[in-house]
């Protein structure tokens, strides 16, 4: 009965354990205080204890690095596990006031701003992401466990409201080599396709032309992609596309790969849907009332590699793929899915030059 009644307790209020760790540390050094005083009265002298009544200082022991270390990493991660739900709790509450006015006015997209479009889709990324270990909390006695795995594996099971700015630098550098890894395969992929296809349908010389520039580690212009813009609604659809290749652009997209063919169509198609309603905002809207996180934040999750690249040179990306995107509306999603490759693959070589051409 006493067990069940202390389980209940830390069950309700879990940074009791933190609280009685320290409350132990505590009672420890009283105990200490309590010793010394019987060491005096049985005459039994401390050289530390004389040397600061003499009024020398008193030296204490240094405290061992590997100790020191833990306990300033503890309250890091537990300062920042603060902070992170703080911060998501007040996404989701004004996520929550834009989700209303969206219903107000008929779930048309085009009432929203573009900062109000790109919160909406960020903080439903993040309780996607972090509700499996929510539901684990809830488990009992398992629900301990929750918090640690979670910090163990922050990038998968956390929001960026609970990282540190290194960890968050960290995951877009294995984004970035995760994805690079996969584009050169897609281009030449993209190309045999056109070379092969280019005897029955001459327009296809365009797109195999872009796609061995692409591969000469040469950045396309807008102008160059969109002449292929119709060419990848047939043998290049979604629909036509074998499964190896659905599973390498997941890949480039950083979707889940090993599902069947018809569930990668599908996250496929609704990652780009996500993405054209951001493109559309931020058409409409503008860039000037982005600042520097959102504008990389969004280069990223459309599989630019913003580590090398200054501000401005991530804004006119950023411009030419809204231009671009908007162009594509009325195609496959086949093409704003290839077309990302092709517009990230070479950029980060010369920004300066690329923004010009």
């Amino acid at each position: 009965m006493a067990a069940h009644s202390v389980y209940s307790l830390l069950r309700i209020h879990p940074f009791l354990v933190v609280r009685a760790a320290f409350s132990i540390t505590g009672r420890q050094s009283f105990q200490r205080v309590v010793v010394i005083n019987q060491q005096k009265s049985y005459g039994i002298h401390d050289s530390s204890v004389g040397d600061q009544e003499n009024g020398k200082p008193r030296r204490s022991k240094p405290v061992s690095g590997k100790g020191k270390s833990r306990i300033q990493h503890f309250r890091k991660v537990m300062n920042q596990f603060v902070v992170g739900s703080k911060s998501l709790g007040s996404d989701v509450k004004r996520m929550v006031g834009i989700r209303r006015k969206l219903k107000e006015h008929g779930y048309n997209w085009d009432a929203l701003t573009a900062d109000e479009t790109l919160h909406m889709t960020q903080v439903r990324q993040d309780l996607i992401k972090t509700l499996p270990a929510v539901l684990v909390f809830c488990i009992p006695f398992l629900g301990y466990a929750a918090p640690l795995i979670a910090f163990m594996y922050p990038k998968h099971l956390l929001s960026h409201h609970y990282w540190l700015p290194c960890q968050e630098q960290q995951f877009r550098d294995h984004d970035a080599l995760k994805r690079s890894n996969h584009y050169l395969p897609l281009v030449r992929e993209v190309g045999r396709q056109a070379l092969q296809e280019k005897r029955k349908d001459r327009d296809l010389e365009d797109l195999l032309d872009v796609s061995l520039k692409t591969i000469n580690k040469k950045h396309p212009t807008n102008e160059e992609l969109l002449k292929s813009s119709d060419k990848f609604s047939g043998v290049l659809g979604f629909n036509s596309l074998p499964k190896y290749h659905l599973k390498r652009l997941s890949h480039a997209w950083l979707l889940w790969p090993w599902l069947p063919r018809r569930l990668l169509r599908g996250n496929l198609r609704r990652k780009l849907a996500s993405i054209k309603k951001e493109d559309a905002a931020l058409k409409r809207d503008g860039l000037d009332s982005l600042d520097e996180i959102q504008i990389k934040r969004l280069c990223h999750c459309r599989g630019l590699q913003v580590q090398s690249l200054e501000h401005e040179a991530l804004k006119a990306w950023l411009t030419e793929w809204v231009e671009l995107a908007s162009h594509s509306s009325d195609h496959d999603d086949s093409f704003l899915a290839h077309i990302a490759i092709y517009k990230t693959m070479n950029y980060h070589r010369n920004p300066s030059n690329n923004t010009q051409s």
